[in-house]
């Protein structure tokens, strides 16, 4: 308003919008003699319904007087959308009559009080001496029940509207972001494509379009993110829980914070454009510094054996099961020597030889014949060499935790062996028939299927040289498991396969040696023959499972001899 006796301007009051505050009375009273008014506004808080008086003022109304003018209005300066409501106005002037101006429905009779009528009463104001016709409904219960429940229901509507809206941009943005791919992918095609002047001048053409339709993706999709993280603000308003809807007005007035930063930048981007788009894939530099080559030079150079060496020894661990360094971490001077020094000197120059190809080497030792002797020997030799540090024999080594796995289910003819394809969930290496390396595997709890974790599953601890153990566990796995139960009749019925007999009566004499030879890779001994046909004819047929997972337990089974 302005300030009696000029037009400076004064604050009469302020309110908190966002909070409720959307309803006022405002009473105005002229003094044209004085040149002044006096205004009061009282606000009505819709969603907590407490009245406040916002400020009472005096108001100039610089030379406003209707006496001796035709038409002299009252402007009220509205903000636009501000609906303003009147009940009755009462002006009087001295000496002249009386004007009224009446907002009245034809159930008021005039001269009639309306009070009672459609939930009207007569205004505190009205109460003697004072002389003003003025009539409130604001604080009428029936009528304010019927307004609440209407903003209750344009509020679920708006919700719902909204609702639809962020669904609708979110399936725009989805197909500009495949539109925008398509392009990109296009593009990258005909940029890195070889051909004459003509592609390449396409190739620009595409590029340019790849910069739109990308700048255009973002810009739908920030969006989108936007009437999302407002739908969620919306949600969160009406929960019950005092704490919960806290807490998830704060995470989405968040979620709009980062949503409307990210559309003030999409909509940068479309005035300052990028020179490129940004590209599906990591872009690696097109030139090195030689770093990284030098290293491997270095490593692999002749004057260098120490890199030939570590590789022989891993190597030969992995086929010997013992290395030929026993401190496969340590080469240096608190390691310990080498247990055949001549070996490993000449298989680390063939290797360096043969240009680093380690098949070679592979090759070298399984046709040795250190490789193929016999995993058990003579008395004599055990006598002089019970440790074989001489390889008269070839040493036994367990089976790892995945070998384990895909033996049984290979005996059981239900191993996949198809190649390729994503990981896995460990927790399902037992009731799937994938090859062991396929399931994950990671140092956290639970990083390892149940079998794996009793046979010594992979360790990131123990990268150069995996540890072994035998525990009792072990044989009541191999012995008492579902997944071992399923492997043994699934053997039995191979075996019957194997023998070409559907029927379920077979000889002993046919189904220990083949039981033998498909779970042990070997014939039955007399002595192991007589005890297994033993064992089938006091049991009878329903012992052939129990039969193979005693062979599942053999020691045989799961040694590398």
């Amino acid at each position: 308003s302005y300030s009696p006796g000029g037009f400076s301007r004064f604050v009469v009051g302020k309110y908190d919008f966002p909070n409720g505050e959307r309803r006022f009375s405002v009473k105005l009273v002229l003094h044209p003699a004085e040149d002044v008014a006096e205004l009061r506004v009282d606000v009505l808080n819709v969603t907590t319904l407490k009245v406040r008086e916002l400020e009472r003022v005096s108001m100039a109304i610089n030379g406003w007087n209707p006496v001796g003018t035709d038409n002299k209005p009252i402007l009220l300066d509205c903000r636009p959308g501000t609906q303003a409501v009147f009940d009755d106005i009462c002006i009087s002037m001295p000496q002249q009559d009386e004007i009224v101006l009446n907002f009245e429905g034809d159930r008021y009779s005039d001269g009639q009080d309306i009070d009672g009528i459609d939930n009207w009463k007569i205004g505190r104001s009205s109460v003697a001496p004072a002389t003003s016709k003025t009539i409130e409904v604001f604080d009428s219960e029936s009528l304010r029940g019927l307004r609440n429940a209407s903003d209750e229901a344009n509020e679920a509507v708006l919700r719902i509207t909204l609702a639809r809206d962020a669904k609708v941009a979110a399936v725009t943005a989805a197909e500009a972001k495949i539109l925008a791919v398509q392009v990109v992918i296009a593009a990258d095609l005909r940029r890195y494509s070889k051909g004459d002047n003509l592609v390449k001048d396409h190739a620009q053409d595409l590029i340019t379009a790849a910069i739109s339709k990308s700048i255009e993706s973002d810009v739908l999709h920030s969006n989108a993110e936007l009437l999302a993280s407002r739908v969620a603000l919306t949600a969160a308003e009406i929960i019950d829980d005092d704490a919960q809807r806290k807490a998830g007005v704060t995470a989405a007035q968040t979620r709009i914070t980062k949503a409307n930063a990210a559309v003030a930048v999409a909509n940068k981007a479309t005035l300052d454009r990028p020179d490129d788009y940004e590209p599906l894939s990591v872009q690696t530099a097109k030139t090195s510094t030689g770093r990284r080559t030098a290293l491997a030079r270095m490593l692999t150079h002749r004057n260098n054996p120490l890199t030939a060496r570590v590789a022989i020894n891993h190597i030969w661990l992995r086929h010997f099961h013992v290395p030929l360094v026993q401190t496969v971490f340590d080469f240096g001077r608190n390691g310990k020597p080498p247990t055949h020094p001549s070996i490993m000197d000449y298989l680390a120059v063939e290797l360096m030889e043969s240009g680093w190809d380690m098949k070679h080497i592979h090759r070298l030792i399984v046709m040795s014949d250190a490789y193929q002797r016999g995993s058990h020997g003579n008395v004599h030799n055990r006598q002089v060499d019970p440790d074989n540090v001489w390889l008269w024999r070839m040493n036994a080594g367990r089976m790892e935790a995945e070998v384990v796995r895909d033996s049984l289910l290979y005996i059981s003819n239900d191993l996949d062996v198809s190649t390729g394809g994503r990981s896995l969930e460990n927790n399902k290496a037992l009731i799937t028939n994938r090859r062991s390396l396929y399931y994950e595997t990671y140092p956290e709890a639970g990083g390892a299927n149940p079998l794996g974790e009793l046979f010594d599953a992979p360790n990131p601890f123990e990268c150069f040289r995996r540890t072994t153990t035998i525990v009792p566990q072990q044989a009541l796995a191999l012995n008492n498991s579902d997944f071992v139960h399923r492997v043994a009749q699934k053997t039995v019925t191979r075996i019957e396969e194997l023998l070409d007999s559907g029927s379920d009566k077979l000889p002993a004499d046919s189904f220990v040696p083949m039981a033998f030879l498909v779970v042990l890779s070997r014939s039955p001994s007399v002595d192991e023959s007589t005890k297994c046909k033993e064992f089938l004819s006091t049991y009878g047929d329903n012992a052939r499972a129990g039969l193979i997972r005693v062979l599942i337990n053999h020691s045989d089974f799961v040694s590398i001899q």
